[in-house]
């Protein structure tokens, strides 16, 4: 009995289905390795998140500790003393070979430095006193206006002194003008787009940062920038603050903001003291020392209370 030849057509639809069979499984292939993929990128992201707060939690108990320590030890905080200098944490990889098992390494104060891979965090600590308080510029009296503002101008015009993006005098006098305004406005009035903020305090501002939404000023001045060297130019928040009980540590305070306590023609009297400052840390640092007990000198301190402002 002779076989049947099979019909071309049945042949057709053999080799249609297995092209079609072949084509699902490379399909599912690849939609498998690709959520395969993705799910390796979350995983490792997620490791790396837990890593991260790890890192933060134990950088946020630390900076805690040496608040507390440096509260028990002197009411006089310096730059010199144990909380200006960045403390750098790193939470190693455990599958890192070259780990030393260690879950948390830190590199602080001259410690050698942490072995192996992970996620890093610097934490620093600043003395919000350093700053030049804008609070000082709630004030009724002409007189004190007039002073405060010749204050926020020293502090404008030098802030960004010795960089590319020096501020000139006219424009640190336009900045404190548009910024007394923004303070001073009143219930019902804004500056450009911006009402007044719902505050219990008479400064009307919950932060720094707000001088931002002032139109003529840009964020260029308020914020910092990076010069073509990659060198960081200060942005003006660096410098002002609105959490302080109106003192300003002239042992902390930069150049600008001890300028701010002065009039323009005594202004000499703020390169001093941090001249002064300056000797003191090089010195200190060389010794091993604390600045924490070699305040600014105490005719310095006295010329500044004299001029009606507070300093500790």
């Amino acid at each position: 009995m002779a076989r049947p030849i099979p019909r071309r057509a049945e042949r057709g639809s053999i080799l249609l289905l297995s092209l079609l069979v072949l084509t699902l499984m490379i399909v599912f292939v690849a939609d498998a390795t690709q959520v395969a993929g993705i799910e390796y990128e979350a995983s490792l992201h997620g490791a790396n998140d837990l890593k991260l707060e790890a890192a933060l939690r134990y950088g946020f108990e630390t900076a805690r500790a040496h608040l507390l320590q440096d509260v028990s030890d002197t009411e006089i905080d310096s730059l010199a003393e144990e909380w200006n200098t960045p403390l750098e944490i790193t939470v190693n990889d455990p599958s890192n070979q070259q780990s030393s098992g260690r879950e948390i390494q830190t590199k602080a104060y001259g410690n050698q430095e942490s072995q192996g891979g992970g996620v890093k965090v610097t934490v620093e600590i600043e003395d919000e006193e350093r700053k030049w308080p804008l609070g000082l510029l709630v004030v009724n009296n002409e007189a004190q206006q007039r002073r405060r503002r010749e204050g926020l101008v020293g502090v404008i015009d030098g802030y960004r002194e010795q960089t590319v993006a020096d501020v000139d005098t006219g424009t640190a006098e336009r900045m404190a003008d548009l910024i007394m305004a923004f303070v001073a406005r009143k219930e019902g009035e804004s500056a450009g787009p911006v009402p007044r903020a719902p505050t219990r305090s008479q400064l009307h501002l919950f932060n720094v940062a707000e001088l931002a939404l002032i139109p003529e000023i840009s964020d260029g001045l308020m914020f910092d920038q990076v010069d073509d060297e990659g060198r960081v130019i200060p942005g003006l928040v660096r410098f002002l603050t609105t959490h302080t009980d109106l003192q300003i540590n002239i042992n902390t305070a930069p150049l600008s903001v001890l300028r701010g306590l002065f009039r323009a023609d005594d202004r000499i009297i703020a390169d001093n003291m941090h001249d002064y400052r300056v000797r003191q840390d090089e010195e200190l640092a060389k010794k091993g020392d604390s600045l924490s007990d070699k305040p600014a000198p105490a005719e310095m301190r006295s010329r500044v209370e004299e001029r009606g402002e507070t300093a500790q």
